[in-house]
């Protein structure tokens, strides 16, 4: 830590920083639904039972994850092997996991299989358990998956003598989901699907972290506060720690132990994740320039700024500049729906609003062009989805408005043989829990129509299964785990 950084934590009563842009296993939150899928995942790999799958977006923590995985096995008799390179691929690949054993590497594969048995075995004898685990699996090739699948053979006649985890992003599902690896995919026996935070976890997630830095109730969230955090962040704990870090700045800067909705919105667009959101409503960010500019000096001034050593408020005060002009963004006047259809979305930054000023449709989703559609979201519903390359959100009066690139379309979904995009389909309705991993065979069934059904009861409104353009939508888009958690607070209040 350096000295200006140990400055500002200190004039904080804070011990260590408690949002640190590495993951941190030692301090490790659980919600309810993660403390079950941990246990499991713990008990899948001493039990020997083979391959546990982790997947997640980026930022959901499946480093930390991994990393208090292995911290708690290690004093289970665990040895592991942990590999981080998976560009490395086939024969490469064992070649890195021998060596993460200890175990000289030949670059023959077949001597490289026959000396992990043996290795195996004699671990066996000795009692302790061997697991291997594949960060980034997602980049694996198929030939790769393949060397995977063999590692699983080596057996004994009542356990498996290697355990795996393979743990990756989203596209690791759909990779997973071809039908030229579905023997290894049948041989998976848990799925841990990390999930953005729910607000209410937010903020437990933020008191946890303060206090495990040694200030447990000296620095508050505000109640606006919290709500813009878990808006602009999405509930990901990398973008909650990237955002609340320069808050901690503020504080001292603005001689305060309450993170206020102000300072969340100016180290929000300092990190630059409003960006996209504050584009698309062409919202002005002058109100917000004391505060932006009070981190700025707080982060070139760090320790001076100590709280211990502070001078009286009133001579303290900061004299701004006059904020530079804010730029006028053209009018686009071509017509609106042929400006979208050959422009494209270039992440938020297409000002929706303006292009399809006078064209909004009231009904059905309205295709703009081949890969693009319009259309407005329930309003229950718009809080839980958040803007990304493939989709643009932007507000008119109370109503909420998606233009959407999607990745899953309904077209030839239904037809007769498998279907890659179905496969995709039935991995991210296995990822909630709807579906059964070992079922994804790219065909549009009974089950598969029954677990979409599920999720339009949960999301919208009961449809008899049907993959209409909405309902992928939310598929593809939609929290669900943070509108679950909002109902059953409903319900309960």
């Amino acid at each position: 830590m350096s000295e200006s950084a140990a400055g500002h934590l200190a004039a904080l009563g804070l011990q260590r920083n408690p949002f640190p842009p590495t993951p941190d296993a030692q301090s490790y939150f659980y919600t309810s639904k993660l403390e079950r899928e941990f246990s499991e995942a713990l008990h899948c790999v001493l039990a020997h039972k083979g391959i546990v799958l982790l997947a997640g977006e980026v930022g959901l923590g499946k480093s930390t994850f991994v990393r208090h995985m292995l911290d708690t096995l290690t004093e289970k008799n665990v040895v592991y092997a942990l590999v981080l390179n998976t560009f490395l691929q086939g024969a490469a690949l064992l070649q890195e996991i021998n060596r993460d054993f200890g175990i000289e590497a030949t670059g023959d594969l077949s001597d490289d299989l026959a000396q992990l048995n043996e290795f195996l075995l004699q671990q066996r004898r000795d009692g302790l358990t061997c697991l291997v685990v594949i960060d980034d699996a997602q980049n694996l090739t198929l030939e790769s998956l393949e060397l995977v699948r063999l590692l699983t053979n080596l057996e004994t006649g009542q356990e498996k003598l290697l355990q795996i985890v393979l743990a990756g992003q989203p596209e690791l599902l759909a990779l997973l989901a071809k039908a030229e690896i579905r023997q290894l995919t049948s041989r998976i026996v848990a799925h841990v699907s990390l999930q953005s935070l729910s607000k209410a976890d937010l903020l437990r997630y933020f008191e946890f972290r303060i206090s495990q830095a040694g200030a447990a109730g000296r620095l508050r969230l505000s109640g606006r506060a919290l709500t813009h955090l878990h808006q602009i962040s999405g509930g990901n704990p990398r973008r909650v720690h990237l955002i609340l870090d320069r808050c901690l700045y503020g504080l001292v800067a603005l001689r305060t132990n309450e993170i206020s909705h102000l300072l969340v919105k100016t180290a929000a667009a300092e990190v630059d994740f409003n960006r996209c959101r504050t584009e698309a409503s062409g919202r002005r960010w002058w109100p917000y320039a004391l505060a932006a500019a009070s981190l700025m000096l707080s982060g070139i001034l760090g320790v001076s700024f100590a709280m211990q050593t502070a001078p009286k408020q009133e001579e303290s005060r900061v004299t701004l500049a006059a904020p530079p002009p804010v730029p006028v963004t053209p009018v686009i006047q071509t017509d609106p729906v042929k400006h979208v259809a050959e422009t494209g979305l270039s992440g938020c930054a297409l000002r929706i609003e303006e292009a399809l000023n006078g064209s909004l449709p009231t009904g059905s989703p309205l295709r703009i062009s081949s890969e693009i559609k319009v259309f407005r979201l329930p309003d229950e519903l718009s809080r839980f989805v958040q803007a990304d390359e493939r989709a643009c959100l932007y507000h008119e009066g109370a109503s909420v408005w998606v233009a959407w690139h999607p990745t899953l379309s309904s077209a030839g979904m239904t037809t007769r043989g498998p279907n890659k995009v179905v496969q995709v389909m039935q991995m991210r309705l296995a990822a909630l829990g709807l579906f059964d991993v070992s079922d994804a065979d790219g065909w549009f069934g009974p089950k598969t129509r029954g677990a979409l059904a599920r999720f339009q009861t949960q999301t919208t409104y009961g449809k008899d299964g049907e993959p209409d353009d909405l309902t992928l939508f939310l598929l593809e888009k939609m929290n669900v785990n943070d509108l679950n958690a909002e109902r059953a607070g409903d319900s309960r209040g």
